[in-house]
């Protein structure tokens, strides 16, 4: 039997076949493997820049939290100025470093350094000092001559106002904020200037953003005193006794003129009550259901608000002292008695006043004051809230322009800051 050619399977022709179906799989498999690179080389580089990013952003996160404790050196720094723990004497060499310790492990210090503890809480320090001595200590300098005998000084009436004639002392602050890795030094130069009150904005010896409520045994008074006026005068009222408030034993006025410098005894923006012991003033007694009130101390004082606050200086939590002298603030819920006082005395909230309080100047509370025991008020008493005066208490209220001027101009500095560098 014969098999015909054409019929038989091309057996040389398979080899071939097979070569080229490995070489396909080959290149397929390198493709693949080329692209599992490629994509591990992007998912890589992508890591790497998030990384990066990341590192960045903390970097950038830790800068700026240095850079505001370093502020907040700055700012402890300023008010260790404001209480005169830094010293204001002429001395060109003095040094105030302000460390992170308590005040029984303040290192030992040179004659013309002052060490002083810093005002924070233990384990809760912000680092912007260090608990010895070191470049990156809370520092506090007055700005000399290259040789440390002359201080510079500030004097806004002079050209140019940065001399060392006369004025007032500038001081260099260093402070050194730190967090994490990260390191912002803060050095500025600043200086002390009076304040002066004048043509205070006041609208009533006692002015109220809400009710006022007085009882038979108070003595409101809007006419204008002097700043003289002894303690306790207004106890028998207006006229007519010894102790009137507008009469003095010399037969001269307490009260003064002219009649555009009176006042209201009361101005409320709410309802009034007096008591059985109706208010004086010019040129009405009282003004009641008055729309708005003032936007802040300030406007009572007649400065802007960044001037209030420079000269406020930081709140007195614990501390009450007998004598409330100067610019006295206080924050939440206040009991004041058996105290005198002169200058403002602000609180940012209520003002419970008890007990033998004698106060000349400005007493100005953003909350409620409740007097509740002999109160003696020459200048004016204002409140955001309520006012109310309870029975059994001898409460007296006088107004005097002057009183307030005077008493708050005596204590009254804001700060003027010359330069600022960031490092």
């Amino acid at each position: 039997m014969h098999n015909d050619p054409s019929t038989l399977p091309a057996v040389s022709g398979m080899p071939a076949t097979s070569s080229r179906v490995r070489s396909e799989r080959g290149v397929a498999l390198l493709a693949a493997l080329s692209f599992l690179i490629l994509m591990a080389l992007i998912a890589g580089g992508l890591l790497l820049s998030v990384n990066s990013d990341q590192q960045l952003v903390q970097r950038s996160m830790g800068d700026d939290q240095a850079l505001s404790i370093a502020e907040a050196g700055v700012a402890e720094a300023t008010e260790r100025i404001r209480t005169g723990e830094i010293p204001s004497a002429p001395n060109p060499r003095m040094v105030g470093q302000i460390f992170l310790c308590d005040a029984e492990d303040l290192p030992a210090m040179g004659a013309d350094t002052v060490a002083l503890a810093t005002w924070q809480t233990r384990d809760m320090w912000l680092l912007y000092s260090t608990p010895d001595r070191s470049p990156e200590a809370l520092t506090v300098r007055f700005k000399t001559d290259a040789a440390q005998r002359r201080i510079y000084r500030f004097d806004e009436s002079r050209v140019p106002a940065i001399q060392t004639t006369s004025g007032v002392p500038i001081y260099v602050v260093n402070s050194t904020g730190q967090q994490g890795e990260s390191q912002r030094r803060i050095i500025t130069e600043m200086t002390r200037a009076n304040l002066r009150i004048h043509d205070a904005n006041v609208w009533g010896a006692i002015t109220s953003g809400g009710d006022v409520r007085l009882s038979n045994d108070t003595h409101v008074c809007g006419y204008n005193h002097r700043a003289d006026t002894p303690e306790w005068t207004g106890r028998d009222g207006r006229t007519g006794q010894s102790h009137a408030c507008n009469e003095d034993e010399s037969g001269g006025q307490w009260e003064q003129g002219p009649a555009v410098e009176h006042r209201f005894g009361v101005w409320a923006s709410g309802s009034f009550d007096d008591g059985g012991s109706p208010p004086t003033g010019d040129p009405q007694a009282w003004l009641d259901s008055q729309n708005g009130f003032y936007t802040g101390c300030w406007q009572v004082l007649n400065v802007s608000e960044s001037e209030f606050y420079s000269m406020l200086g930081p709140p007195q939590h614990a501390r009450k002292p007998k004598v409330l002298q100067g610019i006295t603030y206080y924050k939440g819920m206040t009991t004041l008695e058996h105290c005198d006082g002169e200058g403002l005395l602000y609180v940012d909230g209520d003002l419970h006043v008890g007990k033998e309080f004698t106060y000349r100047g400005l007493v100005y509370a953003t909350g409620r004051i409740v007097v509740d025991g002999p109160c003696w008020v020459l200048g004016a008493m204002t409140a955001g809230g309520s006012v109310t005066a309870n029975s059994g208490n001898r409460c007296i209220v006088l107004y005097s322009r002057e009183a307030i001027e005077s008493a708050v101009s005596r204590y009254a500095t804001r700060f003027v800051r010359l330069s600022w560098r960031e490092g």
